[in-house]
């Protein structure tokens, strides 16, 4: 994504390789995007903001997976596991 190799994504930079990946993506989705990847709103995703934002993607799928690892082990829907 860092074409120019400055070590942050732009808004051009991010939209041009979204525009590539998600064809369909409109340009509002993507500013709103971008913003919430921007953390400090300085215009551009660093380095960490861009490990922060993986990250959370990560997290919500590791959590969700283990939600519906601890339902099919909790087999009366109790929200406990008994030794039973």
């Amino acid at each position: 994504m860092d074409s120019n190799g400055d070590g942050k994504i732009s808004w051009n930079e991010f939209h041009s390789c979204l525009s590539e990946i998600l064809p369909d993506m409109t340009e509002e989705r993507a500013r709103e995007m971008f913003g919430t990847i921007d953390q400090n709103h300085s215009g551009f995703i660093d380095y960490s903001e861009f490990i922060a934002s993986s990250m959370d993607r990560t997290r919500l799928r590791a959590d969700n997976l283990v939600e519906r690892a601890f339902s099919m082990i909790d087999r009366d829907g109790n929200g406990s596991l008994s030794r039973e």
